[in-house]
């Protein structure tokens, strides 16, 4: 299992997002954003989180590819997950800013997209 690096307890307040982070960093491949996406997807059959989900996920999937922005803009981040698919369709040189009021939402996302390359921030 990977060591958690950066991570100070007090960026991931609720218990649930606390477990999903640990989730994520003990079974997903990093570098890999499927694979991310595909643990978040099974750790929420789980238990409730408020985060888009795989039937939904797959919808914003196929607008994304559809429209190929180069400048897509999310309102809401949450734990990152739809920043990941959303990164993930952008075409080369695509770029998606993700507007969070919430500063520990902020870190899940900056943590989870960090993990996989696609962040600009991280810890």
């Amino acid at each position: 299992m990977r060591a958690l690096r950066c991570l100070p307890a007090c960026c991931f307040a609720g218990a649930q997002e606390e477990q999903l982070l640990i989730h994520i960093f003990s079974v997903a491949k990093e570098g890999d954003a499927d694979s991310v996406i595909n643990e978040i997807d099974r750790f929420a059959q789980q238990q409730w989180m408020m985060n888009v989900g795989d039937v939904k996920g797959k919808l914003l999937d196929d607008e994304v590819q559809k429209k190929q922005p180069k400048h897509a803009v999310e309102l809401g981040a949450y734990c990152g997950y739809s920043a990941l698919r959303i990164a993930k369709q952008l075409p080369e040189g695509g770029r998606l800013t993700s507007i969070e009021i919430n500063p520990l939402n902020v870190r899940r996302t900056r943590t989870h997209t960090a993990q996989v390359g696609r962040g600009s921030g991280g810890c």
